[in-house]
């Protein structure tokens, strides 16, 4: 039986749990693995820009769910990131401790190869 004494001590404890689970912070994603958009010389390199801004949904294990992009986006854009985004891996958004899908703003750079590059030379 617990002695009336030690009651006092019951919401002490309780307002100190909730305190402290006020107190845990929100960390955004960070980039674990970017990758870079390769554009071959037989491409049509004037159709890429040298950067596209775009906005991604970062699921709560980190990898890219969807990719949004600015109204006018080019369909050969919009593919070649679609396709190097898959193996993008990122940290989830973590919420007052809990992983949760976020969406963050993305740059994605587009590397250009050289004839000599390419060609293996």
């Amino acid at each position: 039986m617990i002695k009336k004494k030690y009651f006092w001590l019951i919401p002490f404890f309780a307002f100190s749990l909730e305190s402290n689970a006020k107190t845990l912070t929100d960390r955004p994603s960070q980039v674990i693995y970017s990758p870079t958009v390769v554009i071959n010389p037989d491409e049509n390199s004037s159709s890429f820009p040298s950067s596209q801004l775009v906005k991604l949904l970062i699921s709560n294990e980190g990898k890219v769910l969807k990719v949004f992009y600015p109204n006018g986006t080019k369909k050969e854009v919009i593919k070649k990131v679609d396709t190097a985004m898959r193996s993008a891996s990122f940290t989830p958004y973590f919420k007052q401790g809990n992983a949760v899908q976020s969406i963050v703003p993305y740059v994605v750079n587009f590397y250009y190869l050289t004839e000599e590059e390419y060609r293996g030379h």
